[in-house]
Formats: structure tokens, C-alpha cells, sequence
């Protein structure tokens, strides 16, 4: 999932004429104050919502939309454009539909972080798909809370539940190198049972998902030259730069330092690179 396109600021839709189109990504458009017009066409037919104060909308990637306004309009906005959203809510929302809402002036405030959120990684580039990952959640958790029960279909199956409340707690902890058994005493299980639920929700053991969660930070921070080895490992739970590079070479056939090239090589488009491998890992930090 990727952040395709970001804006905030303020705006004045009624001085330009914009025509319907499908923006052809997932676009979420929160009005922050003032007034404007969201026209949607769908099913040969032409929509018109007028929008006065905070409302906050989102648009599947083959939804014909386009914003506009009177000529003394003006508002503020944030926009955020992503390539992909959370199932639930692609699933709700459909690919060409769409869903408008007046919002809360907490849930402003809100939106105005995540954008900073936003704006902040575009300019570091440190950790910036995992900001993007987290708000793009956070929007559509908001989207979502709009809509009733009865389109939402059937609750979560507990192990998927399970699973992902471990995946999220063990993420956040990542640089004190949390053990299995510690993942499984924060949710309230024993070890066998968190066991057969990642099995059961993964066809994968809890050692192989956490594993993959460490590599995919380690190779998120390689991306950023000015990290060392050593600071990569301590963020992504390994301890010391000697145990990351054992453990990545034991994954990826490589040492970090040559994978860490490969990644530049790549990001200039001269090569391709090795993926992690789906197997289970047996390095240590307690799994």
C-alpha cells in the first residue's frame, strides 16, 4: 500500500471548473471547514452534495467524481490518494462507489495529525510506508464507523482478530525483541492456543509472521543510508549487528551490506532483488 498523492491547504473550487474522472486510486478528501459541491457520477446519472462545514468522503479508484463550488467559496482540505484500502472497506464501498459523512471537530483535529503525519514522512522518508499504512487505517476505521452494521456482514474471525491484535503489539515493541511467549501473555493466552490460532488464521506459525514483521522493518530501515547496520538491528529487535546479520544472511542468502546495495541498485532501477522467503526462520530472541 502506498500513498499515491497528498495535498492539504486551503482551496477555492468555485473559480475553476472541474470535470467528473476517475482518479484510478482510493481517495479520501476531508473538508476541514468552508463550503464546496461534490458532483459523483454513477449509473448514467449526475449527483450534486452540497457540503458545508467538516464532511469527510471517500472515493473507490473507478468512482467518476469531481469538487467544485460557488464563486465565493473557499475551504480547507486534506487529501490523500492510496493504492490500496483495508479489504472491509473496499468490500462495503466498492470499487466505483463512494460515501460522504459530516465529521467531528475532534475528528478534524485528528485529520490534520495524520496529514502532518504525512507530510512529515514524504519529507524524511524514515519508516514512510508504515505512517502511510497507519493513517490510511485510521481513515478508513473512520469511514467505517459510518457505516451500519448490517452492510458490514459478520463479525472477524477470532483467530484473524487475534493474529492481528499479536502482529500490532509485537510491531510496536520491535526494538526490545519481544519472545513468543511474551506476545502471547499480553494477549491473554497460552502459548499453545496462540500457536493454533496463528495456524489456524496464517496456515503459519507465530515464529514465521513475527520473523517476516522483523525482516520487513529491518529492510524499510536499509532503504535510509544514514542508519547503521547496528542501529537497523537494534530497531528491528535483533540486539547487535552480528545476530541481524547471521539471521538475514540465514533468510536471504546474503549479508546485509550486500542486500543494503542491491536495494540502492534497485531503487535506480539497475536490478532486481531476492525476496523473503515464505519457510520459517529459526534465529533466536526467544522464538
Amino acid at each position: 500500500m502506498y500513498l499515491l498523492y497528498f495535498s492539504d491547504g486551503p482551496r477555492a473550487y468555485g473559480k475553476r471548473l472541474m470535470v467528473p474522472h476517475c482518479r484510478k486510486r482510493w481517495a479520501f478528501q476531508v473538508n476541514l471547514g468552508g463550503s464546496c459541491t461534490l458532483t459523483v457520477q454513477e449509473r448514467g446519472e449526475t449527483r450534486h452534495l452540497r457540503i458545508e462545514g467538516p464532511w469527510a468522503t471517500v472515493a473507490g479508484p473507478e468512482c467518476s467524481h469531481a469538487w467544485s463550488g460557488l464563486p465565493e467559496d473557499r475551504n480547507e482540505v486534506a487529501v490523500f490518494h492510496f493504492s490500496a484500502v483495508s479489504p472491509l472497506l473496499e468490500s462495503v464501498v466498492g470499487r466505483s462507489g463512494w460515501r460522504a459523512f459530516p465529521i467531528t471537530e475532534e475528528q478534524v483535529a485528528a485529520v490534520r495529525e495524520w496529514a502532518g503525519r504525512c507530510r512529515e514522512a514524504l519529507e524524511e522518508r524514515h519508516l514512510a510506508r508504515q505512517i502511510f499504512r497507519i493513517v490510511e487505517g485510521e481513515l478508513s476505521l473512520m469511514v467505517l464507523k459510518t457505516i451500519p452494521e448490517s452492510e458490514l456482514g459478520p463479525p472477524p474471525d477470532l483467530a484473524e482478530l487475534k493474529v492481528a491484535q499479536a502482529i500490532a503489539w509485537y510491531t510496536t515493541r520491535l526494538a526490545s525483541g519481544p519472545t513468543i511467549g511474551e506476545v502471547a501473555q499480553a494477549l491473554h493466552l497460552s502459548l499453545a492456543h496462540l500457536r493454533r490460532l496463528f495456524h489456524r488464521a496464517t496456515q503459519r506459525s507465530p515464529q514465521a509472521v513475527l520473523s517476516r514483521v522483523r525482516f520487513e522493518r529491518a529492510i524499510e530501515l536499509m532503504r535510509d543510508p544514514r542508519i547503521t547496520l547496528e542501529q537497523v538491528a537494534e530497531n528491528a529487535g535483533f540486539g547487535s549487528a552480528s545476530a541481524f546479520s547471521r539471521a538475514f544472511r540465514a533468510a536471504y542468502g546474503v549479508p546485509p551490506v550486500v542486500y543494503r546495495r542491491q536495494l540502492k541498485n534497485e531503487a535506480e532501477g539497475q536490478t532486481k532483488i531476492r525476496r523473503h522467503p515464505d519457510s520459517e526462520h529459526k534465529e533466536g530472541n526467544g522464538h
